[in-house]
């Protein structure tokens, strides 16, 4: 989400032209080699700065840079390796050999398969040569070629269904358990956590490694005192491989179960509802503050409510002084509540308050998603959001009706229902209603979905709508969006200066629709 336009223009990697005039977006990414990284370490080292711990780091910290001359001499290189908004009917191979004629940096070693036993081959050999690379490198991508395949498949809410990393083996290190403490989350599950005596790990000190349940420190028959051996999990979250049970000291201790929360002591049961038992163990008190707390960080988070300024530091300050209590206090705070607090003065507060201003209105699917719903993340908010007129409804669906939702299944289907059941939640959503607008979309028969299967591309520039949020209300409506112009599309959206993708809709006769009569289709009314 960051503007970092000036530091890319100094990235001689990428084209200052294209070696013939094309509408598209190139995907990459950016790297710095082994050898620039310990040049600049020791640079920092005689001007007695902190060093970069890999070159991950190095590059993410360069492109985030403030003056772009200090990127300019870091020798940013960046791999192209996709193509979006692009009018073409290439593969994934096609549009690589393209981007280099363009002039853009591609690397060599990619390989085109018809077998798994060639993309073994593949993987078994770059093991191997990993470390023998200028780049740092944790996997290889396996991704479908055919494009219209990859269409298909489409997008989870994180990542494309048609490509996936196939990681190498995660760099192992040894430490020692210190001890193992418990935490809290907002569903009041109660997870052991091994505090670990720090360790460097790809880059990184590692103090922290979740232990999940019981049972995970049962299979791994872990004690504190132990020496473990550790990872992080595709080379980002860390966590305890196995115990090294030859050095087990007569000391270690083993680890039991408590019985009670940790933060307010309520007797832990092995299911939130008391209806199914499960392995993990939940806190059920409605009075706990660490479950308090994480509700209260997760309603006000980027995909929820998205009220910028209000930090898990201030959550907790304004819950321990009584100045907030339930969520939709948020919503009720008034300046003299917030001046003078720790970290707010009059401009601060300010902000603040326009935040939680600015979120008053939101989308029905960030609405779902900030209610905090176990297995209810954000692409199953947006796929219940397109399945039910309003929150009224939402509140009356039916076990059956909830299955049959894509992606929703029984056990999301259970929590949807046992958390409406709550008469505490009922009070939450009538609370919150008053206090917030939800931008629903327009009904459209039974289902409420007036674009459902209908397919839209857009190009050029629209006066009244961006991009993401023109593709937010088609898929609000049911619709979806998509990259390359087809005879099955149903739409061309044509703003200002629209690329090729105009031409070539204009050539298979897709419907084309200006900016005024898209806006009619989705009942929106022009600026």
């Amino acid at each position: 989400g960051e503007d970092i336009t000036e530091n890319i223009k100094t990235v001689r990697s990428i084209p200052t032209f294209l070696t013939k005039p094309l509408s598209m977006t190139v995907i990459g990414e950016a790297w710095i080699a082994k050898v620039d990284l310990v040049k600049i370490n020791k640079d920092r080292i005689k001007e007695g700065l902190d060093v970069y711990a890999n070159t991950r780091n190095l590059a993410a910290g360069t492109l985030r840079q403030l003056d772009s001359s200090i990127v300019a001499k870091r020798n940013i290189q960046i791999f192209a390796y996709d193509i979006e908004e692009y009018e073409g009917t290439l593969t994934q191979a096609e549009e690589l050999v393209l981007l280099e004629e363009l002039g853009f940096n591609v690397n060599a070693e990619r390989l085109s398969c018809d077998n798994l036993k060639d993309i073994q081959d593949f993987y078994v050999k770059w093991t191997q040569k990993r470390d023998r690379q200028e780049y740092g490198i944790d996997g290889v991508v396996i991704k479908v070629n055919q494009k219209d395949l990859c269409e298909a498949l489409g997008f989870t809410a994180k990542s494309p269904r048609y490509g996936i990393a196939y990681k190498f083996p995660a760099e192992e290190v040894t430490t020692r358990v210190i001890g193992i403490t418990m935490q809290v989350g907002r569903t009041g599950a109660v997870t052991p956590v091994a505090e670990l005596e720090p360790v460097l790990v790809y880059g990184s000190m590692i103090a922290r490694a979740t232990l999940h349940n019981k049972d995970e420190i049962s299979r791994l028959g872990i004690r504190v005192g132990d020496s473990v051996v550790l990872r992080k999990a595709g080379d980002v979250i860390p966590e305890i491989v196995s115990v090294i049970k030859p050095l087990r000291s007569k000391d270690s201790i083993a680890f039991k179960m408590p019985t009670h929360c940790p933060s307010c002591n309520t007797k832990l049961v092995n299911s939130p509802n008391s209806k199914d038992l499960s392995v993990a163990l939940y806190c059920t008190s409605d009075t706990c503050i660490s479950k308090i707390n994480k509700k209260f960080i997760y309603f006000v988070s980027k995909k929820a409510f998205n009220i910028d300024g209000f930090g898990e530091r201030s959550i907790e300050d304004f819950l321990a002084l009584g100045i907030i209590k339930e969520i939709p206090d948020i919503f009720r705070l008034k300046k003299e509540n917030i001046v003078g607090l720790d970290g707010f003065g009059v401009k601060s507060a300010d902000k603040l308050l326009e935040a939680i201003e600015k979120s008053r209105n939101t989308t029905f699917s960030r609405f779902i998603y900030s209610l905090g719903i176990e297995g209810v993340g954000e692409e199953t908010s947006k796929v219940i959001a397109t399945s039910y007129h309003s929150i009224s409804d939402l509140c009356e669906a039916t076990f059956l009706e909830l299955q049959l939702i894509p992606g929703v299944g029984d056990v999301i289907a259970k929590a949807i229902i046992d958390w409406f059941e709550s008469d505490k939640n009922k009070k939450l959503i009538k609370d919150l209603l008053l206090e917030v607008k939800i931008e629903h979309k327009p009904e459209q028969g039974s289902a409420g979905l007036a674009l459902k299967g209908k397919t839209f591309v857009l190009t050029g520039t629209m006066l009244n709508l961006t991009r993401d949020k023109a593709k937010e209300e088609i898929e609000m409506r049911g619709g979806k969006v998509v990259s390359s112009v087809s005879k099955s599309t149903s739409y061309i959206v044509v703003g200002e200066k629209p690329g090729s993708k105009y031409t070539q809709a204009t050539e298979l006769q897709v419907k084309q629709l200006n900016e005024q009569s898209f806006m009619d289709l989705l009942g929106l009314d022009v600026d």
